[in-house]
């Protein structure tokens, strides 16, 4: 696909109160590339407090940008995407790992080589698209299962249990074949995009 875009969240799926990850990404092929994502202070009484961040290339140059809390922006210029990409995975939850991995699979490891016994399972709909559902072992998780669009075969989300600790990947408004333009990459909208 020449373009792609999307927005999501992942969710711990046994603290339903829990403040979910939310994130939105922008890909124009060859190398155009955003992944934003935000989260609220995991300390209740402080949950207005939002942290924004976004990883991306900007005139083909990878950065690191984040806005924790109240604290000033910092922006960091990275040797690679990968290594941005890899700054940004804990914080994220993995979300910047995974789509890093679907949208850039020839510069690394990809989401699916370390899958062992997968199995197709009864559909499922996820945001309104009938999916595959397939379980698997995935190294570092006992269990995962994937959700798979039926007619586009796009990812639509995941199940990752890490022990007693289940959440949710999902991925919904997903669009292919959009028009972008150069500003839409630019790292100086991350910091406009955080204020609204």
């Amino acid at each position: 696909m020449d373009s792609y875009a999307d927005s999501g969240f992942v969710q711990e799926l046994d603290r339903l109160k829990s403040s979910p990850t939310s994130f939105e990404t922008a890909f124009r092929r060859p190398a155009d590339f955003k992944f934003r994502f935000s989260s609220r202070h995991p300390y209740r009484p402080n949950r207005y407090l939002i942290s924004h961040s976004q990883v991306g290339l900007d005139a083909g140059n990878p950065y690191y940008w984040s806005q924790h809390y109240n604290s000033p922006a910092e922006l960091e210029q990275e040797e690679s995407l990968l290594m941005a990409v890899a700054g940004a995975t804990g914080v994220s939850r993995g979300s910047a790992f995974t789509i890093w991995s679907l949208l850039f699979r020839d510069e690394g490891d990809d989401l699916f080589s370390t899958l062992a016994r997968p199995r197709f399972r009864k559909f499922a709909c996820v945001d309104g698209v009938r999916c595959h559902r397939v379980t698997a072992i995935h190294r570092g998780f006992r269990q995962i299962d994937i959700y798979i669009g039926v007619d586009d075969l796009l990812l639509r989300g995941w199940v990752k249990r890490l022990g007693r600790f289940p959440h949710a990947e999902m991925r919904t408004n997903i669009k292919v074949g959009l028009e972008f333009s150069t500003s839409d990459f630019s790292v100086v909208n991350a910091a406009i995009a955080s204020t609204n």
